[in-house]
Protein backbone atom coordinates (compact mmCIF):
# COMPACT_ATOMS: atom_id res chain seq x y z
CA UNK A 1 0.00 0.00 0.00
CA UNK A 2 1.25 3.26 -1.09
CA UNK A 3 2.20 6.09 1.48
CA UNK A 4 -0.95 8.60 1.75
CA UNK A 5 -0.74 12.02 1.05
CA UNK A 6 -0.55 15.31 2.91
CA UNK A 7 -4.01 16.15 2.54
CA UNK A 8 -5.19 12.31 3.00
CA UNK A 9 -3.01 12.43 6.57
CA UNK A 10 -4.77 15.35 7.17
CA UNK A 11 -7.66 14.22 6.97
CA UNK A 12 -7.40 10.78 9.16
CA UNK A 13 -5.70 13.15 11.73
CA UNK A 14 -9.26 14.84 11.88
CA UNK A 15 -11.21 11.86 11.53
CA UNK A 16 -9.23 10.45 14.48
CA UNK A 17 -9.50 13.20 16.76
CA UNK A 18 -13.16 13.16 16.55
CA UNK A 19 -13.55 9.58 17.23
CA UNK A 20 -11.34 10.58 20.32
CA UNK A 21 -13.72 13.29 21.57
CA UNK A 22 -16.42 11.23 20.76
CA UNK A 23 -15.20 8.80 23.05
CA UNK A 24 -14.31 10.92 25.58
CA UNK A 25 -17.91 12.31 25.61
CA UNK A 26 -19.32 9.05 25.54
CA UNK A 27 -20.96 9.49 21.39
CA UNK A 28 -19.21 5.97 20.74
CA UNK A 29 -21.42 3.23 22.05
CA UNK A 30 -20.05 -0.82 21.40
CA UNK A 31 -23.94 -2.54 21.28
CA UNK A 32 -27.52 -1.20 20.78
CA UNK A 33 -30.47 -3.37 20.63
CA UNK A 34 -33.36 -3.83 19.08
CA UNK A 35 -36.70 -6.11 19.44
CA UNK A 36 -35.71 -7.55 16.46
CA UNK A 37 -31.87 -7.84 17.69
CA UNK A 38 -29.09 -6.49 17.92
CA UNK A 39 -25.74 -4.31 16.63
CA UNK A 40 -22.26 -4.88 18.06
CA UNK A 41 -19.45 -3.11 17.01
CA UNK A 42 -15.53 -3.07 17.89
CA UNK A 43 -14.88 0.37 19.22
CA UNK A 44 -11.13 1.49 19.12
CA UNK A 45 -9.79 1.98 22.26
CA UNK A 46 -7.75 5.27 23.72
CA UNK A 47 -4.57 3.98 23.33
CA UNK A 48 -4.92 2.65 19.67
CA UNK A 49 -6.26 6.05 18.87
CA UNK A 50 -3.23 7.39 20.35
CA UNK A 51 -1.14 5.42 18.83
CA UNK A 52 -2.58 5.77 15.18
CA UNK A 53 -2.64 9.85 15.57
CA UNK A 54 1.15 9.18 16.67
CA UNK A 55 1.79 7.36 13.74
CA UNK A 56 0.57 9.65 11.64
CA UNK A 57 1.65 12.69 12.88
CA UNK A 58 4.79 10.74 12.18
CA UNK A 59 4.04 10.22 8.53
CA UNK A 60 2.88 13.66 7.93
CA UNK A 61 6.18 15.07 9.19
CA UNK A 62 8.06 13.00 6.87
CA UNK A 63 6.72 13.81 3.79
CA UNK A 64 6.24 17.73 4.57
CA UNK A 65 9.77 17.51 5.74
CA UNK A 66 9.49 18.68 9.26
CA UNK A 67 10.42 17.90 12.74
CA UNK A 68 8.90 15.17 14.24
CA UNK A 69 7.09 16.51 17.76
CA UNK A 70 7.69 13.28 19.62
CA UNK A 71 10.86 14.82 20.66
CA UNK A 72 13.95 12.84 21.48
CA UNK A 73 14.48 9.40 22.66
CA UNK A 74 16.31 8.55 25.80
CA UNK A 75 17.58 5.09 26.21
CA UNK A 76 18.23 4.16 30.33
CA UNK A 77 17.84 2.48 33.06
CA UNK A 78 16.36 3.19 36.12
CA UNK A 79 13.83 5.74 37.65
CA UNK A 80 15.17 8.73 35.76
CA UNK A 81 13.01 12.07 35.22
Amino acid sequence: MADPTLAEIDQMLTDLRAAKQARLTGGARTRVSYASGSVERQVASLEEINGEIARLEVLRAKLGGTRSTGGPIHIGFGGRL
